[in-house]
């Protein structure tokens, strides 16, 4: 039998024969398109390589069970002989090739660029091979690279065996491009099907294909063929075959900020595009070379990284409408998983709708479009449908101008007494809503043992899950109306003390006074509790520097031995008990802190170089100075106009005093609410990794609700398409995903070197500082002691940092945003709302907040010394080059 097939004898054979690639390659011969001439190593000359060495398939096989690295399958590889019948083979297909080009030597595993997978990039390919020893190399290469260290968790992602692990190898004559690069019939930034993407480069398209440079991109119509977006890189070097080898050469100053295609290219490419993906029938990821004016296909695989029609990671393909993640990018910043967009996004826009519906604005969603879309994974706000629904709303100064732009002619509703009266009435009612809800629904829900859900049935599971996501919906329509009376309440506080007060800053200045000191805020026990527990830890200082070296293991070992020890262990555990279920984000895939003590003793480790004061007996004396600030207030309501005012003031202010801690608290009952979904939906996937449909129980996050079988005996095999979810979740995880969609004007919020970024100026105060910049809670630890705290935002998780920071910066946020109540608790500045913050501002460079005026600039690199309130540590710091241990903080009350 032989083991070679040149691509022009091609007759049906399959992916098992030789390989995705191979395959690919074959039936882009057959059907016309411009291929580099070569041939297939077939996957039964792997077979027959492995069968007659036993010493290589026990190294396959012990790579693949954990037991062996990548190094000791290629080092048997190299041992093994050629059988002389391959060996002839291999001579005369290579003779058959044109002697005077060099060859590409390529993998094409079983598995490879077929419709379900991609597997790019994860093999071997070697360029420039001369002669039969070297092709012969260069295939043992391609296959030992079948194990490589990377592929291992990826096999299991896919649910893939040992019997999958084979090979083909596809040996082509290598172009000598002037230009090469990747196109792909559906744009997969905007994932818009009417439009394709190409990105080039001069020479090879290797350095392309590994991410080593940066592309010219082009977005093309794809049916009228109009370059809709040119985008031109600055090319230094290219890559090309010279002299027997590959170089690096530099690229003529000419060229390098010249487009690397013509027009004519572009054209040639479209059209060749839109032919493959006829004959394809399927979105196409095509490498493609030009030598000289002829265009070659060098490899087209189907794209597995689109979302699938029903998916709910990505909306329809067609996006009409504006779109923004305003207001939205504060929870929902990261990429949600599909069962979480399946459940919760759903219960978001009814909670939404239903705030527009208590003030009487009338629901127009069928003519304007859904409220909220999916794009990239995270929910998007339509802002064609919120401008309709605010006509005639001024929205100078607030948050809902970056969503709609300054709007000078804003036009007469006629609704607006009427929608006034709506408002007032939800102020009222709102607050005591929650309060029946959280007693009825919240307050009685149990927290099932982990015994209780692993003996019941799938069925028994789902049924317990609907009630559960019944509530969870009820949860979002009161939780909204909640965070919208708050909104309501601080935005008519702020035009009432507008009126009593000479300047905006004064008014500024006493509502961060009024809208501080609620002690009835479970994150102030939480943090409260938080600060005795590192108290006692403290009193024994090798437990602190245990605690505090970083090493769990060794503060166990530690506490093990303390006499201590089972006092600090019990009170840790009741705070669990208690606290347990904060949300790091709104995700039902991610852990609780319930889940990851660990992370607990790292926010205790970081109490430790707090305030020694408690936050208990700061938030008393913030609600005194509120109080006093009250009283202070109401009394310069005089006159006439005063006498009319008075009342409305006094009745917004109690109103809000029930709204800022009820956002906080209900955080904390959410929490629990979503710790029990979640755990149910969790044992649902262990029964379905029983019956073999899931690999990994949490794998099910990755299917909507509405995919997850009823019952095991109707369950199909759904791996695959988890497979495909988690490739897509991957990668909009990492992209830098667009803040609007469709939006014409560009955010005036870039960066001036006088007055540096802009945002919103949340709490009062200037301070020159350190910025530390942290993506997460569990990178709480590396932000030094009076540092200025950058991030995305911040929710009750991050709370003990507060003590301990100077001030806050995040690129999403409000004035009723959880880092602005708690900046105001804790008396320092913040600057909510900096979009890009988090690449903007480097780590270590010096900064200054200006959280009145809403500005974050670069400071100079010397810090000023003068101090007019300065922070003592309970414990001394270790990481906070720039600042003393006893950090004395810059607050200037302007």
């Amino acid at each position: 039998m032989s083991h070679i097939l040149p691509f022009d004898t091609y007759l049906n054979q399959s992916a098992r024969e030789i390989g995705g690639k191979g395959l690919n390659l074959c039936r882009l011969w057959r059907n016309g398109f411009r291929v580099p001439p070569g041939f297939c190593v077939t996957v039964s000359a792997f077979d027959d390589m492995v069968a007659a060495n036993p010493s290589l398939s026990a190294a396959i096989d012990g790579w693949f069970a954990g037991q062996v690295k990548h190094d000791a399958v290629r080092t048997a590889w190299e041992a093994i002989a050629w059988p002389e019948a391959l060996s002839q083979e291999l001579t005369s297909a290579v003779a058959a090739l044109d002697p005077a080009e060099p060859l590409a030597v390529r993998s094409s595993a079983i598995v490879e660029d077929s419709a379900q997978f991609s597997f790019a990039g994860q093999f071997d390919t070697k360029l420039g091979i001369i002669g039969d020893d070297a092709v012969r190399r260069a295939l043992k290469a391609c296959w030992a690279s079948l194990c490589n260290e990377t592929l291992r968790q990826h096999l299991k992602d896919h649910g893939l065996k040992r019997h999958d692990l084979k090979m083909a190898v596809v040996v082509q004559t290598m172009i000598r491009p002037r230009v090469a690069g990747v196109l792909f019939t559906v744009d997969p930034m905007s994932q818009n099907r009417e439009r394709l993407r190409i990105e080039a480069n001069y020479g090879l398209g290797e350095a392309l294909v590994s991410g080593d440079i940066t592309p010219d991109s082009v977005v093309v119509d794809k049916v009228s063929g109009a370059v809709i977006m040119q985008e031109i890189a600055h090319k230094v070097s290219e890559l090309q075959y010279e002299g027997e080898a590959l170089v690096d050469r530099p690229v003529s100053e000419s060229l390098r900020d010249a487009p690397s295609l013509s027009a004519a290219d572009i054209e040639k490419l479209t059209r060749e595009a839109r032919q493959i993906e006829a004959w394809a029938g399927k979105p196409q990821d095509i490498e493609w070379a030009f030598d000289g004016e002829n265009l070659y296909i060098v490899q087209s695989r189907d794209i597995t990284t689109l979302a699938d029609i029903d998916s709910t990671l990505f909306t329809s393909p067609v996006i009409t409408g504006s779109w923004t993640r305003e207001n939205m990018s504060e929870r929902f910043y990261k990429t949600n998983t599909p069962f979480t967009i399946s459940t919760l996004y759903p219960a978001l826009e009814k909670g939404v709708a239903a705030t527009f519906s208590r003030i009487g604005i009338p629901d127009d969603r069928s003519s304007l479009g859904p409220l909220i879309r999916v794009f990239y994974g995270r929910p998007y706000l339509n802002k064609s449908l919120v401008a309709h629904a605010l006509k005639g709303v001024k929205v100078d100064n607030t948050q809902m101008e970056a969503v709609l732009g300054k709007r000078e002619n804003i036009g007469f509703n006629p609704r607006l007494p009427l929608i006034a009266v709506g408002v007032l009435r939800m102020i009222s009612r709102g607050f005591k809503d929650w309060q029946v809800f959280q007693r009825e629904e919240l307050d009685p829900l149990v927290i099932p043992s982990e015994t209780e859900l692993a003996v019941q049935t799938l069925p028994e599971l789902r049924r317990s899950l609907e009630p559960l996501l019944k509530t969870f919906e009820r949860y979002w329509v009161v939780h909204m109306i909640n965070v919208r009376c708050a909104d309501f309440c601080q935005k008519i506080l702020r035009m009432l003390l507008g009126r009593v007060h000479a300047t905006e800053k004064e008014a500024f200045n006493a509502f961060c006074q009024l809208s501080a000191g609620f002690a009835d805020n479970i994150t102030f026990d939480s943090d409260a509790a938080l600060h005795r527990i590192s108290h006692l830890i403290l009193e024994k200082p090798y437990l602190a520097d245990a605690l505090s070296s970083g090493s769990h293991a060794a503060f166990k070992r530690a506490l093990s031995v303390d006499p201590e020890g089972p006092e600090v262990t019990a009170r840790f555990d009741r705070f669990i008990e208690r606290f347990g279920n904060k949300l790091v984000h709104q995700e039902f895939h991610d852990k609780q802190w319930r889940d990851e003590p660990e992370l607990v003793w790292q926010h205790i480790a970081a109490v430790m170089k707090g305030e020694d004061e408690d936050p208990k007996e700061r938030v008393l004396k913030k609600a005194k100075e509120r109080e006093q600030a009250y009283a202070a207030t109401l009394a310069r309501f005089k006159g006439p106009l005063g006498f009319v005012l008075r009342p409305a003031f006094n009745f917004i202010y109690r109103k809000m005093c029930d709204y800022i801690p009820a956002r906080e608290n209900d955080q904390f009952h959410f929490g629990k609410l979503v710790y029990v979904i979640r755990r149910t939906v969790i044992h649902m996937g262990k029964r379905l990794v029983e019956v073999g449909v899931l690999t990994d129980e949490d794998d099910i996050f990755f299917l909507e609700l509405q995919k997850i079988p009823n019952s095991v005996d109707s369950a199909a095999d759904m791996k695959g398409y988890v497979a495909r979810q988690r490739a897509l979740f991957t990668r909009f995880e990492a992209m830098d995903i667009p803040h609007d969609i469709n939006e014409d004007t560009e955010p005036a919020n870039g960066f001036n070197a006088l007055s540096g970024w802009s945002g919103y100026g949340v709490s009062k105060g200037i301070v020159t500082s350190i910025a530390s910049i942290a993506h997460e809670p569990s990178e709480l630890n590396t932000v030094g002691n009076g540092h200025i705290l950058v991030t995305h935002s911040t929710n009750p998780a991050w709370t003990p940092a507060f003590g301990r920071i100077a001030a806050l910066v995040t690129e999403s946020g409000g004035m009723l945003s959880h880092g602005a109540i708690m900046a105001r608790e804790y008396g320092i500045p913040a600057v909510l709302g900096v979009r890009g913050a988090t690449s903007l501002i480097a780590s270590g460079k010096a900064i200054t907040v200006d959280g009145s005026e809403g500005r974050v600039s670069l400071a100079p690199a010397v810090l000023r010394t003068e101090t007019v309130q300065s922070k003592k540590v309970l414990w001394p710091a270790h990481s906070n080059e720039g600042l003393p241990a006893e950090i004395e903080t810059q607050l200037s009350e302007n």
